[in-house]
């Protein structure tokens, strides 16, 4: 990989930076997958690399690592695709009641918005009821 390439995927980075996501699954999902590429990117540089340039791979790609640590340790949840993919949810059990705001399928919903922080203690409220 050379440096005008190395150059446009750090502008690519920038560009799908400029547009925050919409909610939390996005987040991570963006972190994710510029960690995946900039691991990529660092395996391809090899060691060979200018110091500098291998220097700036390795901290990116620890900052991204750390935020999706974070992201996860702040809203564990968001594993739960994964975790479907091994133990699918029959359709009909997410369908049941989904028309009303306590429903399974609502409650993901909500869970994956993104609140502001006035709106912390309410949705921990409604996502806490248990029927």
């Amino acid at each position: 990989m050379g440096p005008s390439q190395v150059l446009v995927q750090v502008d690519r980075f920038w560009t799908e930076l400029e547009g925050p996501p919409v909610n939390l699954s996005a987040a991570w999902q963006l972190l994710d997958r510029q960690a995946k590429t900039v691991a990529l990117m660092k395996d391809r540089l090899g060691s060979k690399a200018d110091a500098d340039l291998l220097w700036w791979t390795r901290s990116y790609e620890l900052q991204l690592q750390d935020h999706l640590q974070e992201l996860v340790l702040m809203a564990p949840w968001l594993m739960l695709p994964l975790w479907i993919m091994e133990h699918p949810i029959p359709e009909d059990f997410l369908d049941r009641d989904s028309n009303e705001p306590t429903g399974l399928k609502a409650r993901l919903l909500r869970l994956d918005g993104i609140p502001l922080l006035r709106e912390v203690p309410e949705t921990a409220r409604h996502n806490l009821e248990i029927k």
